[in-house]
């Protein structure tokens, strides 16, 4: 095949099919379509995706793979596809690293996400690794990728490690709205509907705070994360007076581009969620809970100023919780997933998102009292985990409930000492 330089892969099939089941890769999960083409692609990015790289990026240290495995990685990703999640290639080749269903990578939809995808490199190439511990970075990609053009791939070695300090700097991008590299967060007055950023220190607590504008009209506003893939965090408002749906733009600086409309008359969810890409495709996805029947929607982002398809994600029914809020990827497993809270009970749980975005079974996190905000998906400690942001109705102050990494949370702590009463949302 020829994608970028004219690889070919000639893995024997049960060769794949055996780490397949180390990767873990299983049934259950939400089927997606990806509807990828069959031709070679008329032409080819010059430049990277940052969703792309920054997702390849988690999967290889979700999975602990060595620095040296981590570059062929990027070195792969780049040659093949300049880390962009193509859907066309040279005969079926697809993907970050052009990868082919014919020769038992997987499914179109699988191989089209992103997770997958990166999954299904880095599992063979840990092998490669371990039996030959001489090899360089690009001869452990030559050989996963089995390409035509060997060489290419440690050519491609300072530009993989300047792609591997922008996963790295690229954070927690759904709640990084100044660029500093630390999580911030939304909060609306209810005298003035003024709409203020307030920036984290990266310690648990907040640096300052500055004015986004006059969100009054708005009765939803969530961080979605990198909407239409600038490399910049963006939100997402609903007006409640006409159900339409905007994306406002974040300028990597703090502040906000004018708002566009991506949607019409969205008046029938009582809850929207920013819950990252949910379904591995790079590009980021909202999640909606009818109003009428507590169902809740995926809604697919496009990548650009809206959506191109929807699917149930839960056919329950979920208007049994008072809150709900993309909590990023909680559990360490790559995957972003969501955390809710149950009106007659205050218990909070995780629901855990699926390989091919499907939602997992529910854990319990603990009981968190009478709370009437609850904001999550931020690393707001720096420490590398995500954490949940809370606000008491008893006392008005702030909490946070730090992520252990895998699934639970540490001891409460206070985030802020000052009255928050007086906001009428938090996000």
């Amino acid at each position: 095949m020829t994608p970028i330089h004219g690889p070919g892969r000639r893995w024997p099939k049960t060769f794949v099919a055996a780490f397949a089941l180390v990767a873990g890769i299983g049934t259950g999960y939400l089927t997606i379509a990806a509807d990828p083409a069959s031709a070679e692609c008329s032409s080819y990015p010059t430049t990277y995706d940052p969703y792309v790289v920054q997702t390849v990026y988690r999967v290889g240290r979700n999975l602990g793979v060595s620095e040296k495995v981590m570059l062929a990685g990027f070195e792969a990703g780049w040659v093949e596809s300049r880390m962009n999640n193509l859907d066309c290639g040279d005969r079926d080749s697809l993907g970050v690293f052009q990868q082919r269903p014919s020769q038992g990578w997987g499914t179109p939809e699988q191989i089209m996400n992103v997770r997958y995808a990166a999954t299904r490199f880095f599992t063979p190439a840990m092998t490669v690794a371990v039996q030959h511990p001489t090899y360089t970075a690009g001869q452990i990609a030559q050989a996963v990728q089995i390409s035509a053009f060997p060489e290419r791939y440690d050519q491609a070695q300072g530009t993989a490690l300047s792609l591997i300090a922008v996963a790295k700097k690229l954070g927690t991008p759904a709640r990084d709205f100044d660029g500093d590299g630390r999580a911030d967060f939304l909060a609306r007055r209810a005298d003035s509907g003024n709409l203020y950023l307030y920036r984290g220190s990266g310690s648990g607590g907040i640096s300052s705070y500055l004015l986004l504008g006059n969100f009054s009209a708005f009765d939803i506003i969530v961080p979605v994360g990198d909407f239409n893939r600038d490399g910049h965090a963006d939100l997402v408002a609903r007006r409640g007076d006409s159900g339409n749906l905007y994306l406002y733009r974040g300028n990597g600086a703090g502040g906000l581009w004018a708002a566009v409309q991506i949607a019409s008359n969205w008046g029938g969810f009582s809850s929207l969620i920013g819950v990252g890409d949910w379904d591995g495709d790079g590009k980021v996805d909202l999640v909606g809970r009818s109003r009428a029947s507590g169902i809740l929607y995926l809604y697919r982002g496009n990548g650009s100023n809206g959506f191109h398809s929807f699917v149930t994600l839960s056919s329950s029914n979920w208007s049994i919780f008072s809150h709900l809020s993309g909590a990023g990827d909680f559990d360490g497993d790559g995957n972003p997933d969501l955390i809710a809270r149950r009106g007659d009970s205050g218990n909070v749980y995780l629901y855990r998102g699926g390989d091919l975005g499907g939602l997992q079974p529910a854990t319990l996190l603990g009981n968190w009292g009478t709370i009437n905000s609850m904001v999550g998906g931020g690393d707001f400690t720096n420490d590398g985990r995500t954490d949940v942001i809370t606000r008491s109705v008893a006392s008005s102050l702030l909490y946070l409930y730090r992520g252990n990494g895998s699934g639970g949370v540490l001891a409460q702590v206070q985030f802020s000492n000052g009255n928050w009463s007086n906001f009428n949302l938090i996000s």
